[in-house]
This record gives C-alpha cells, structure tokens and sequence, in this order.
C-alpha cells in the first residue's frame, strides 16, 4: 500500500486503529498496520485519497487517544471500535478472490458481506480503478477503490447511531452484563492462591438483545417497527 500511491489517508486510518479480538478486549497492542505485516492472507479494497472524508475517522482516533491518556479505557474502545468497524474492517476479507470471475459474496472482517464484481469492476457497487487493477503480495491481494466502502448498519447498529432512537436502544441495552471469560483468557502465575491472567477475555451478555432474536446477526432478515 506504500508503494501503491494514493492510499495515504487509508494507510494513516490502519497505523492507528487497534486490533480489537472482542468488543472489550483488555489486552489488544498492534494496530491494523502492524496485523497486515503478518503472514496471514487478506483481501484488500483500499479507498483512494480524496474519494472520502477522513477527517471523520482522524477525529474519532483522536478520541480514542485522548480517552485512553485519561485512563477511560471504555472510551477508548468504543471510539476505536467505530473506526474498526465502520471503516478499516469494512474494506478487509481473509480471504482470496484471486481467480475470481464471477460476482460472488463476500465476508469482511467485520462480519459484513458485499458483493464482489470483478467483471464488473465493482466491489459493494462502488467502483475499482481499473487503471491499477491488483498487486499481489506474499500474504493477499490489493485493490483501489473510487470512493469509500458503504458501510451496512443492521437493526442493533441503526439504534446505536441514531439519536432520535436513544431512549429505546438505552432500553435494548439496559440489563447488559460484562463478564470475564476466564475459560478464554490466558493464565499466568498464582499470586497470594489467585490466578493472574496475562489475557484476559471478556463478553457482554445482553439479555433484551438474545430475546430479540440476535437482531445484530448479519446473515438474518428482520423488520423493526
């Protein structure tokens, strides 16, 4: 992506942003910068410099930062989730499209699915710069796209953006409960007969959002009133 040119503004977005492996992942160190180094296999539709406004994305890093120097590591998270979300992980797949012809579906990093043209040199209907077509690289593929990736709420998501909803998602959300996974974290030393973890894993129960019918699963149909 450095050498590709006109990806700076993406490529700023990615040294910032934190790899979250959960909503409330208390041990996340590497940025998406540092992930797509790895030996790892993606897929990438990198937006062109100018075709978007980044400025949005910059202001909620800055957030972010500024929240985890004042200790409010909730804060930080939910400022770089956003971004994670909306955004970096919105233009990623793990998987290769190498020899595809056909338009096909295809599953982001953030759970999300788009279609994927390469006949038709679009991806989620925005279109590729055809002019630079891909680069391969030891461990995906690269692609420019015109304009940002649109990024689809479903129904939990709608209610967290909108203000005009606040009061109902407030309610979806009032009996939600923080747990720790000791099952998934990862164990340290014994400490005075205690157990220190050197990872931990959390996850949010949300008892409203499970009797709803999981209304955040993306590969489901519903319709809210």
């Amino acid at each position: 992506m450095r050498n590709a040119g006109q990806l700076n503004d993406f490529l700023s977005v990615l040294e910032r942003t934190t790899v979250m492996r959960s909503e409330n992942d208390q041990a996340a160190t590497i940025t998406y910068a540092d992930l797509l180094k790895q030996p790892q296999y993606f897929t990438i539709w990198a937006p062109e410099d100018g075709t978007y406004d980044v400025s949005r994305y910059k202001a909620l890093l800055d957030s972010a930062d500024k929240a985890k120097q004042a200790g409010n590591m909730v804060a930080f998270r939910d400022f770089n989730n956003t971004v994670e979300t909306q955004f970096v992980r919105n233009h990623i797949s793990r998987s290769s499209f190498a020899n595809a012809t056909a338009p096909l579906r295809v599953q982001l990093m953030n759970n999300k699915r788009v279609i994927y043209d390469p006949a038709g040199q679009t991806f989620n209907e925005v279109a590729l710069d055809n002019t630079f077509g891909f680069r391969s690289a030891n461990n995906g593929m690269l692609y420019k796209l015109t304009g940002i990736s649109p990024f689809a709420y479903n129904i939990l998501e709608y209610l967290e953006e909108n203000p005009d909803w606040a009061a109902v998602n407030e309610f979806v959300h009032c009996d939600d409960t923080l747990y720790f996974n000791a099952g998934g974290s990862v164990e340290g030393t014994l400490v005075d007969g205690e157990m220190v973890y050197v990872d931990s894993a959390f996850v949010t129960i949300s008892p409203m959002a499970r009797y709803l019918g999981s209304a955040s699963a993306e590969d489901s149909t519903y319709v809210a009133v």
